[in-house]
């Protein structure tokens, strides 16, 4: 195929993941992390994002604001609340 005199050079795939001997993919290290966002701390209570910023506008939840976007909640803050609600 060519335009304007340039030819397209065919592109090879490149690994994803390191491939072992048997043809598996391995998974990517496992990292700890120390926060969640606001959207996967829903999910993993089973409540809405509505609900998760409720509870931030009142206090309830301390959250670590990144930028004017991106809002994180520690794990340690994670299982204040968690321990608190269960009471």
């Amino acid at each position: 195929m060519t335009r304007r005199g340039l030819t397209a050079k065919p592109r090879t795939p490149k690994p994803c993941a390191p491939v072992s001997p048997t043809g598996a993919t391995s998974p990517p290290p496992a990292v700890a992390r120390t926060h969640v966002s606001v959207r996967e701390f829903g999910r993993q209570i089973g409540v809405s994002n509505r609900t998760i910023w409720t509870w931030i506008a009142a206090g309830r939840l301390e959250v670590v604001r990144l930028t004017a976007r991106t809002t994180r909640i520690s794990v340690a803050e994670v299982e204040r609340f968690l321990a608190a609600k269960a009471r």
